[in-house]
């Protein structure tokens, strides 16, 4: 193979003989010089490419092009993760629950519970929100006041009572349909139901407090309630449980007789004061054991006062 000695020289002679002119010699002399470009009579090997290594390039450019046309249009390509869609709602300024925000922003959760399910609407979750975010979930209030919102969802009512725009506590139904989750509270393991009796609470969940709201002389007032509440612990955000019997039996009758007793009444004694008849609690032992089969009609979950009724 001829060395660039020997292109040199025979650039000499080309232009020697006229064949080239000056300016041409210098031309090939510097592509010479920089292998830019073959020289007259230089070998096939020095005239450029051959076809094989244009065949190979061609092959790659048109891989690689290949290769970016599948991945853009592949399946999910072009979509933004969930992680990522969520990060942005953040910092896009989306409020956190509890906080009145931009209630038109979809509300991201951590598993896949429908919005506005009687789950979440009857857990912890609910406690220190705004009504405007209840709505914003569970759709408009049925009835709605300064102090209160009522709910119906999946056909359950829900009562929650609201001090100082803020929910501090709901009370719901327990019946068949309507079974409250207590999730959040001292009670989340418990699935109660419209047979679950104070008896079963109590083996479960440990020693609770009994309250009646009446004992007697009851007259044309609501239906009087006998409640077994619990105190919420520290890691329970200090948050009580209370549920509710108007079914108690014999366990009125028994408590309004101990209390006769400790004033000093007989049994059919009237009464002219009904305040020590109300709102008590700490029964007898004999009221406690008939308070055993009472069943459950209602909860009521949330920072509750520990010095008076909650019913």
């Amino acid at each position: 193979m001829p060395n660039s000695t020997d292109d040199l020289e025979r650039l000499a002679r080309l232009r020697d003989s006229g064949a080239l002119t000056e300016e041409e010699f210098a031309l090939q002399k510097q592509r010479l010089l920089y292998s830019e470009s073959p020289v007259p009579g230089a070998s096939e090997s020095r005239r450029g490419l051959t076809t094989t290594t244009k065949v190979a390039i061609a092959g790659f450019v048109i891989l690689m092009i290949m290769l970016a046309i599948y991945g853009w249009f592949r399946p999910g390509a072009n979509q933004v993760p969930a992680n990522e869609r969520t990060g942005a709602a953040q910092t896009n300024g989306s409020a956190p629950i509890g906080n009145q925000g931009n209630m038109n922003e979809p509300v991201s959760l951590a598993e896949p519970t429908p919005t506005g399910s009687y789950s979440w609407a009857t857990s912890t979750d609910v406690l220190g929100v705004t009504p405007e975010f209840l709505e914003s979930r569970l759709g408009p209030a049925r009835e709605r006041s300064a102090f209160s919102r009522t709910f119906e969802v999946g056909g359950c009512r829900i009562f929650y009572t609201v001090e100082r725009s803020a929910v501090r506590a709901f009370q719901a139904p327990v019946s068949t349909r309507c079974r409250p989750s207590l999730r959040g509270t001292v009670a989340s393991t418990l699935r109660v139901s419209p047979t679950t009796t104070f008896g079963q609470i109590w083996r479960l969940l440990g020693e609770g407090e009994f309250r009646a709201t009446q004992v007697e002389g009851f007259g044309n007032a609501a239906d009087p309630t006998i409640e077994l509440e619990y105190g919420g612990a520290h890691v329970d955000n200090f948050v009580r449980v209370s549920f509710s019997s108007t079914d108690a039996g014999d366990a009125f009758s028994l408590w309004a007789n101990a209390i006769r007793a400790r004033l000093g009444m007989s049994p059919d004694q009237p009464i002219d004061d009904y305040a020590p008849f109300q709102c008590v609690d700490n029964p007898p032992s004999t009221v406690g054991r008939a308070l055993r089969n009472a069943s459950v009609d209602s909860v009521t979950v949330g920072y509750l006062s520990t010095d008076g009724c909650n019913g």
